[in-house]
């Protein structure tokens, strides 16, 4: 197996080829006291004395306050089956996702002990101290890592470390000077294979048998690959064909991308795929992603602590990222503090006065969530499928830590006020299915209901079938479906709305939803009137709820038209809902959410937070800047209204010749809020034929 060694020092290592050979390796330093070369000569200063502030972890994690507005991720690598995915019985003391990151909370110590003699205590010459002592100890820390969900991609693998890029670690200007580059799965932080001098750590006798040591930080953190029975891992963690199978899950970079273990066979799977620059690759089903390795034979002159001249020649166990990042941590929402990833809170144990409280809120009412005993998640929902939704029995708990779990704090100055868990008793929740389309539990003890559950306080919450209805009243709400378009991208022969999906035409999908499932006053199609007679027969099936309009030459027009129908025929109605029919794939969920807004703040619409990265050119050509991805979100529909909102918004818009784009766009040129509505990605717009296939594939997974 070929892999990229490591860029050397020239004044340290003899030469070494770029594209190096490296065989795989079951080697680890197991019968060792360090995994740094034997040539290292031990110290005999006495162990440092540390003076670290008891860690408060489980109260800290409680007083966060949950986050109403986000939906967690489903991402199957990160936030789905974490319980068999992390070591719980090590230092991680919570997980879950937001829609952004996956969140850990850890006091940052393995599952073995690193105060034993045979791992700190062995190191020839451990980092920190002075002339009379060393740091052979490490201390439990309050350690959060934010690992990003959907990483951006840096394809040169290049990064800046820092706003200023003053954050570089020596000789190694792809790796940050100063804390970790990822998170193994016990919670305990990687750090890169060189110390703060930019030298390797393994060259500077500083680590013990598990390629770690403890540092002036106090923190437990490794330096290479944590391979070895006594260690992370080792081969029985390949599973039943250790010759054949991928190595296993070790870890995530703080760019998110995953950290496996090293190929110990070259039959193993990816084995023949070199990694690149920054230690990773991709081959197969799996995406990119880094791995640990092995490179034999280093030779270097001089060792730390060593009299005598060398050469000396060794074998040193490496754990990527190696020399840089392969997602684009410029990127990535708060990542960089004291030139670090923003990881370690162990100076502050207030969560309100971190510089990414924002991104680490867990998501009110999830359901998919761990934690060791003792330890609360505000907001969260039930444990779902997951028996206890814990990590089981943990290990001894250090001093300090509080055991058993603490009262819901009182509500965060500037914080969500409204979800947090209730301190007692059960919440019932709605039946049918939540706004990301998974079934609400019917109670949960933990916290509220998971958005698009919660029980109508204003209905009787035991019906008949002991289910309550949450939908909201639609009886002062009227739908203009806008069906007026030609489709051109489609290149077909008929507008898209008519064309099929799945055995029906994507006009259809609107329909039956607005007027079988759904039960608003009135729905109005705008439809060109040319297409009125060859459709009456087939549009005659419906209620006779559906009226017709005639489109407008722009979207503007074809909604005025659509409401003017709808108030001739419904004065009643108070608010509008316009969908594009183009959207066949809305769900239950969303519109009553959105009606629910509306009805609430008087102008809502549907829509996701935006997943790509956004530059802004001025003149199509060069980058103007890079627009802050927190801040952008993408609009859909349904968009509902307060109808003489809308209308006093369109008087002025044509008073004025203002370009709109969209109905939300009316309302803010009054000056008026509108409230966003998170929606499911899977609103798509049918606008070419590739989205027709998406589409149908989303349809099929969904069993209609």
């Amino acid at each position: 197996m070929r892999l990229y060694s490591l860029p050397l020092l020239a004044a340290v290592f003899s030469p070494t080829p770029l594209f190096a050979t490296i065989t795989p390796s079951l080697e680890s330093c197991d019968d060792l006291t360090s995994c740094s070369p034997s040539a290292c000569v031990a110290s005999t200063d006495t162990t440092c004395s540390l003076n670290v502030p008891t860690q408060d972890i489980a109260s800290s994690l409680s007083s966060v306050t949950c986050n109403s507005e986000c939906t967690p991720s489903s991402d199957e690598l990160k936030c789905t089956d974490l319980k068999s995915k992390l070591k719980g019985d090590a230092g991680i003391k919570a997980a879950y996702c937001t829609d952004e990151f996956l969140v850990v909370w850890s006091n940052g110590r393995p599952n073995y002990d690193p105060s034993d003699s045979d791992y700190l205590g062995g190191i020839p010459l451990p980092p920190g101290g002075d002339t009379s002592c060393r740091v052979r100890t490490s201390s439990e820390l309050l350690t959060v890592y934010k690992i990003p969900i959907a990483p951006p991609a840096d394809q040169t693998g290049t990064n800046a470390m820092g706003a200023s890029g003053d954050a570089a670690l020596p000789n190694v200007p792809g790796m940050p000077e100063a804390g970790c580059i990822g998170m193994a799965i016990d919670g305990v932080p990687m750090f890169p294979n060189y110390n703060n001098r930019g030298q390797p750590a393994a060259t500077s006798c500083e680590i013990d048998r598990c390629n770690a040591h403890s540092g002036k930080g106090d923190d437990y953190h490794y330096h290479g690959d944590p391979f070895g029975s006594k260690c992370l891992y080792d081969e029985d963690d390949y599973g039943s064909s250790p010759s054949t199978t991928h190595p296993p899950l070790i870890g995530f970079a703080m760019d998110g991308y995953g950290i496996y273990g090293r190929h110990t066979d070259a039959l193993q799977e990816g084995a023949d795929v070199d990694l690149d620059d920054c230690g990773g690759h991709v081959h197969t089903t799996y995406g990119y992603h880094y791995h640990s390795f092995v490179t034999l034979g280093r030779t270097t002159t001089s060792l730390d602590g060593v009299g005598g001249s060398g050469p000396f020649t060794f074998d040193t166990f490496d754990v990527s990222p190696s020399t840089c990042w392969k997602g684009d941590v410029s990127q990535i929402a708060n990542f960089w503090e004291s030139k670090q990833a923003a990881y370690d809170r162990s100076k502050s144990q207030t969560p309100t006065s971190w510089v990414d409280y924002d991104n680490i809120r867990p998501c009110c009412g999830d359901t998919n969530w761990f934690a060791s005993s003792g330890y609360t998640i505000p907001g969260v929902g039930a444990c779902g499928s997951e028996s206890g939704c814990d990590f089981g029995t943990s290990a001894p708990t250090p001093a300090g830590v509080v055991t058993t779990a603490p009262t819901a704090p009182s509500p965060t100055p500037g914080g969500d006020t409204g979800t947090d868990a209730p301190t007692g008793g059960s919440t019932a929740c709605a039946s049918g299915n939540d706004s990301t389309g998974k079934k609400c539990p019917p109670d949960t003890a933990n916290g509220p209901c998971p958005p698009g559950c919660e029980p109508d306080e204003d209905e009787d919450e035991a019906s008949v079938n002991g289910e309550v209805d949450t939908s909201p009243d639609l009886s002062d709400v009227g739908v203009v479906l806008l069906a007026g378009g030609t489709g051109s991208r489609m290149k077909a022969s008929m507008p898209k709305q008519f064309l099929p999906l799945n055995g029906s035409p994507i006009l259809t999908y609107s329909l039956n939803l607005f007027l079988k499932t759904l039960n608003p006053s009135t729905v109005v199609l705008v439809l060109n009137e040319e297409y009125h007679s060859d459709w009456s027969s087939w549009l005659s099936s419906y209620p006779s709820t559906l009226l017709f309009a005639s489109p407008g030459v722009e979207r503007q027009g074809s909604v005025l038209n659509g409401l003017k129908a709808l108030k001739s025929h419904s004065p009643q109605c108070k608010y509008v809902a316009v969908h594009d029919s183009a959207r066949p794939l809305v769900t239950v969920n969303e519109v009553n959410n959105v009606v629910k807004d509306a009805k609430e703040y008087g102008a809502a619409t549907l829509g996701v937070k935006c997943k790509a990265t956004i530059k802004e050119s001025e003149d199509g050509r060069f980058v103007e800047r890079t627009i802050q991805r927190s801040r952008l979100w993408e609009i859909h529909t349904p968009q509902v209204i307060s109808i003489p909102t809308l209308l006093r918004g369109f008087d002025k818009v044509e008073n004025e010749g203002l370009e709109v784009t969209d109905d939300a766009s009316v309302v803010e040129h009054l000056g008026e809020k509108v409230k966003l509505t998170e929606g499911e990605y899977t609103n798509l717009k049918i606008t070419t034929p590739e989205d027709l296939e998406v589409a149908a594939s989303i349809l099929r997974e969904r069993g209609e």
